[in-house]
């Protein structure tokens, strides 16, 4: 099981949205395989984790995370609506926002 650090801009727009129950769900699965995301297409450590249909807005989510390897943290980047597009720019600039803070 691999370390996940939550980036400030997941945790503030995942409230109201899924249950601490699923997120913990989500954390685990992701933290035994890492890889079980889909691979952004032009990007070499930045996966897509279908999330579903969230608990009160009724809109499909998707997960971005950073992962690089075994010997690193796997990153919650943020959730993206499904139909959302530039969801590569958009987690590139969210990576960008957390570091600085």
């Amino acid at each position: 099981m691999q370390t996940v650090i939550i980036s400030n801009f997941f945790i503030e727009k995942i409230k109201q949205k899924y249950s601490p129950e699923f997120i913990d769900k989500i954390v685990e699965e992701i933290s035994l395989n890492p890889k079980t995301g889909k691979l952004i297409s032009s990007s070499k450590n930045l996966y897509l984790y279908k999330l579903g249909i969230c608990d009160k807005k009724k809109h499909e989510y998707n997960l971005v995370y950073f992962f690089e390897n075994r010997n690193t943290s796997i990153y919650f980047i943020n959730i993206f609506k499904d139909k959302e597009s530039d969801i590569l720019n958009k987690a590139i600039f969210y990576l960008a926002s957390d570091a600085m803070k």
